[in-house]
Order: C-alpha cells, then structure tokens, then sequence
C-alpha cells in the first residue's frame, strides 16, 4: 500500500509537469524524495511499523470520545501491520539458521544422548561456556527454536485480537506455543535426517526439498486465496501470487497464515471457517505424511541412528497437533459454536 501510494504521487508530479527550468527542478526534487523514501521503507520496513505502532498507541491512550476510538482502530491496524512485517521478518530469515546448525551439531547431539564423553555439557564456568563450540551451537538452535515458536505464537494472539492474550487465554495461549515449540522442533530433525540419508556432505537434496515444499505450500494456499477472493477486499493477482509465496515461506515447519490487510481479516474471520479447518487439515496432513516418509527413509539409509529420533519426529508432531486441536476444542474464542454437534441445543443454550 506504501509503494501504490508512492507511485501515485509519482503519477500527480508527472502530471503536474511543466517544461521549465523550475518544473524540472521539482520533478527531479520529488523524484529523488521518492526513491529514499523507498529505500527508507525497503531497508527500514519493521522499524518503520514500530514506530507508527508506538505513535498510534500514544495517541490511543492520551486521547478521548470520538478520537480515542479512531486512534483504537488505527492502532489495531498498526499492530497487526507491524505483526505481519515481523512475522515475513522471521520467516525469510530465521527459519532456516537452525536447519544448517543442527545439521553440523546432530552428531554431537546423539553423542551426548547416549552417554558419550567429550561432548557439550550443561554445568560448566562461563569462560569454559563460551569457549566451547558444541555448547553455543546447542543454546543457539535452543533459542532459534524458542524464538520462533514466540514470533508464530505472537502473530497468532494478535490476530485474534486480544482474544489469545496471557490475560484473556492464559491456557490457550501457552498450548499454542507448546504445539508450535514441538512442530518446530520435530520437522527440524526431521529436514536433518533427510540431509543424512543422502549421505556425507550431500546438503542440497534437503534445500531442494525444502525449496518444493515451499512451492506446494505456495500452491495450496494460492488456491485458498482464489476460493475466498470474492469477499473482503479482491486482490490484484500480483498481490496474490506475493501472498502466497509469503505464506509457503512461512509454512516450512508448521501451518501459518499471514493476511494481508486488517480489513480483510476482520471481514474474513468470520465467513470462512469451514475453509480454514478445511486448509489446516490439509496442510497438516502434508506435514504429517512428509515426516513419516522422512523417517522411513532415515530409518532404511542412516545406521546407527537411535530409534527415539524417530519416534521423537512422529510422536512429537502428532502431540503438537494434539494440543493444537485442544486449544480449538476448549479454548478457542468460538470453541462453544465449534464443538456444538446438536443444532437444537445449541439453538435452545443460545436462547
């Protein structure tokens, strides 16, 4: 939206051109403005979201009547924007650090799992700590996961609008993180042991596989994003096409949606419930079978690996899934109407 504005004003200095020797001073002034103001945004973009959020939010709780409910909706809209710029933010870039340490770090993980000597350990100085190279690989692929599992988590609470707060859903929110904590995890060993059953050194099948899930995630929710483009705002079919690379870069380890505008989450939210089970189940089950065929390649190829890595993979995703369903079942702001079976009585408790 930036940019489109952007180029509108462009397009009314254009316009406004006049062949003089002033006109063409403003015409190169406005032209260069433009291009550091896109610059600022295109290097800046999430700083830029947290300050309109933090002035948004000041204007929010200093103002009163009519001004503090608009200053409330533009800081909704704000915070939202914001979530989703860091939500891209976390998703190009810190997805797939972890994948490349635990692949130099899986070794001597094992290694310590089984008891071996000489491996990093838990109970050491601080000067021993940051000396040793297995130790800070192990904290560094420990808060990625964490840190991930937050970023998802948060961008969850907050298109829920206060609904999935620690205040509002203590429970839930901490079930959502959990399931996010164990999904992570679970398809991060998961992309190692498909690295390790093609051999030594042999990293590019996993990234290409990686790279095609990515494209199959981009298709499936290209196709949700055309099912539902007849309500809410209609998207360009660039904007389409963007949004869906942008949520099969963030769908690698775990089922996310980022939306593209408020408004459109908010007249959507309620239309297309049966559509958003429908897509979740999918790509769920695309994980799922993923990882299963990932472990029976493993399992076939890789000797010597511990039966627990596999059983971790298959049970720890399938528990994340679990609790994610609890979370929807008994937690979720519209849990009562999802979980109702007998129209009749939910009618009747209605009333």
């Amino acid at each position: 939206k930036i940019y489109e504005n952007i180029s509108k004003d462009m397009t009314v200095a254009l316009a406004r051109f006049d062949w003089s020797c002033l006109g063409l001073v403003k015409i190169v002034a406005v032209f260069m403005f433009l291009v550091i103001k896109s610059i600022y945004f295109a290097i800046l973009w999430p700083f830029e979201m947290h300050r309109r959020t933090f002035l948004s939010e000041g204007r929010y709780l200093t103002s009163h009547g009519e001004m503090r409910m608009i200053a409330k909706k533009e800081a909704d809209e704000n915070s939202i924007i914001s979530s989703r710029s860091q939500m891209i933010e976390v998703s190009c870039e810190s997805s797939y650090q972890p994948v490349m340490q635990l692949y130099l770090f899986f070794p001597t993980l094992l290694m310590f799992f089984s008891g071996a000597e000489d491996t990093f350990s838990l109970n050491k100085s601080v000067t021993d700590w940051f000396s040793s190279v297995g130790d800070l690989q192990f904290w560094s692929i420990l808060t990625s996961c964490v840190s991930l599992s937050w970023s998802f988590n948060f961008y969850q609470a907050v298109k829920k609008n206060g609904a999935l707060g620690f205040g509002a859903n203590p429970i839930g929110r901490i079930l959502l993180l959990l399931s996010n904590m164990l999904q992570i995890s679970t398809r991060l060993v998961a992309f190692i042991l498909l690295a390790y059953s093609q051999g030594h050194g042999m990293f590019w099948q996993m990234f290409l596989f990686v790279l095609i899930h990515i494209a199959l995630m981009s298709l499936v929710h290209h196709y949700k994003t055309k099912k539902v483009s007849t309500t809410g705002r209609r998207l360009t079919p660039f904007q389409v096409t963007y949004q869906s690379f942008l949520n099969g870069v963030s769908n690698l380890y775990l089922r996310n949606l980022i939306l593209p505008l408020p408004d459109r989450e908010f007249e959507n939210k309620n239309n297309n419930k049966n559509e958003s089970f429908r897509h979740q189940v999918l790509v769920d089950s695309i994980f799922t079978a993923e990882n299963i065929i990932i472990v029976l390649l493993a399992a076939t190829s890789v000797p010597g690996i511990p039966e627990y890595v596999f059983v971790f993979v298959i049970c720890g995703h399938l528990l994340g899934l679990v609790l994610k369903g609890l979370y929807y079942y008994s937690f979720h702001i519209w849990s009562s109407v999802l979980t109702c079976k007998n129209p009749c009585s939910c009618t009747d408790s209605a009333v």
